[in-house]
């Protein structure tokens, strides 16, 4: 835990954002539209990344910022829990809170859409959130309102080390006017080389690393980093990540990296290398804060506490098995079917498809006694599960003719074969579970056998789903055969 009782040894101002995370497969062009392969949310912010991830690698650190009353109370107690500061974390009447919408393509190009909130408006609330800064060895200044951070600047008495972290707002929110009096009373300059291109316009450099302060580091994506500490220019390697899933807030977490490592008495190069490290944690897995934090994915509104676990996929894929495995181990797993019988939810049967209609909603309802008992993990055992509210998804793959075999040995007629397959084959159910805002990840359980497979679910529950993003499996070579 970052040491909440402790002085802190960092404070960061920035936002606090409501993420909304979403990939295409290209961007569209005017006028028109793509399909979006995968969306989640998740808490992000320039503010909540640094803070939060310090405070997780042990560093002891305070938040200054604002937010909404629409603030989640999940997303609270979570940032609570990493052992944060929150003494100015400042909850305010009249704004919502700020909001981010990241768009992905494959190759981790990003577009962004950014609502303001509080943060960027801080000077109107009357508020001199300093307190915390005036405390800390280091004061770390990214997004938010320039003229508000250079009032907070001067009211230090410079005993601390304070970095200046424009950000993505170097572009749009700063300028020559705020940028040159706040890199005076800065001692070094964090940026990445596309966030350069606007800030040696307004330090009049031609290269960032000649800017006129003591430190700069200039992130470069794959290519490592750029720094300067005195007359001394150096690389920094980039970390290679065991897969690259998301690059959001990656070099949010190299800044945390890098305090964490000096608290724990690290000299500045080593410093940075460690936080190369931390960095290349963070793009694994969809998130900013997801790997640092031992969870995959975003965190739903509501759902970080909650202790249902969807079990799901195409009929034949293991869920049964892989349930039953896991069961065997001591997990408590609801038998959807029994569930469903044994709360008289089965509706008419569907003569042409064999099958029950089934009232989702009222489904989703007689799990409410799940939802509250944050001593357990339930996982539930059904096709339907990923339609219900829970914490994460599992969804199961099986290759298509490993598939029809399985279900032929079932007795499926033709027909029915051919429907599951070419569902599994269209990634029906993979695509039902991701338009929603709860996480997802995709095991393939075609050879891997039933312990294995139970395996994975049980890291992932246990919060080590890395290794098993959604959109991994593609069956798209077998629709000639099955189409």
């Amino acid at each position: 835990m970052g040491g909440r009782h402790l002085k802190p040894f960092l404070t960061v101002y920035g936002h606090v954002t409501l993420d909304q995370i979403l990939t295409v497969r290209r961007f569209p062009r005017d006028n028109t539209s793509e399909d979006v392969l995968t969306k989640s949310s998740s808490l992000g912010g320039t503010g909540t990344n640094i803070a939060v991830t310090a405070a997780t690698l042990g560093c002891p650190t305070a938040i200054a910022a604002f937010v909404g009353k629409d603030f989640p109370d999940g997303y609270r107690r979570f940032i609570e829990d990493s052992g944060l500061d929150m003494d100015e974390f400042v909850t305010l009447d009249g704004f919502d809170t700020s909001t981010c919408v990241i768009v992905n393509d494959p190759a981790l190009t990003q577009k962004v859409l950014f609502y303001q909130g509080p943060q960027g408006f801080a000077e109107d609330t009357g508020m001199m959130l300093n307190e915390k800064a005036r405390q800390s060895d280091y004061v770390h200044f990214c997004t938010g309102q320039p003229s508000y951070y250079l009032r907070i600047m001067e009211s230090l008495d410079r005993g601390n080390s304070v970095s200046l972290d424009p950000a993505q707002e170097s572009h749009r929110i700063w300028n020559t006017e705020c940028f040159v009096p706040a890199l005076k009373m800065s001692d070094s300059l964090f940026c990445n080389n596309y966030e350069a291109e606007s800030l040696v316009k307004y330090a009049g450099v031609s290269d960032i690393l000649d800017a006129d302060v003591g430190m700069v580091v200039c992130t470069c994506g794959s290519k490592g980093s750029r720094v300067r500490i005195g007359d001394e220019r150096f690389d920094i390697p980039v970390v290679k990540a065991d897969r690259v899933v998301d690059a959001t807030g990656a070099g949010d977490s190299f800044r945390a990296g890098y305090y964490a490592a000096l608290y724990r008495g690290y000299e500045r190069h080593e410093a940075l290398l460690i936080a190369s490290t931390v960095a290349s944690f963070t793009v694994e897995t969809i998130g900013a804060m997801s790997r640092i934090h031992g969870t995959c994915g975003a965190v739903p509104v509501g759902a970080e506490l909650m202790p249902l676990y969807a079990i799901t996929g195409t009929p034949g894929t293991g869920k049964t098995a892989v349930s039953g495995e896991l069961r065997n181990r001591g997990y408590e797993v609801i038998d959807m079917n029994e569930h469903i019988r044994k709360h008289g939810l089965l509706g008419a049967l569907d003569q042409k498809r064999h099958t029950y209609e089934v009232d989702l909603e009222a489904l989703n309802d007689s799990l409410e006694e799940y939802r509250h008992d944050e001593s357990r993990i339930v996982l539930m055992d059904s096709h339907l599960s990923h339609l219900m509210d829970c914490r994460a998804i599992i969804v199961l793959r099986c290759n298509p003719n490993v598939l029809a075999e399985r279900l032929r040995a079932r007795g499926y007629d033709g027909d029915k074969v051919r429907e599951n397959v070419q569902s599994e084959i269209l990634d029906v159910i993979l695509c039902e579970a991701t338009d929603s805002d709860i996480p997802v990840y995709e095991v393939d359980c075609t050879s891997c056998g039933v312990s294995a497979s139970a395996d994975a679910v049980s890291e992932i529950v246990k919060g080590n789903g890395g290794d098993y993003p959604p959109g991994k499996t593609d069956w798209s070579l077998e629709m000639d055969k099955w189409f």
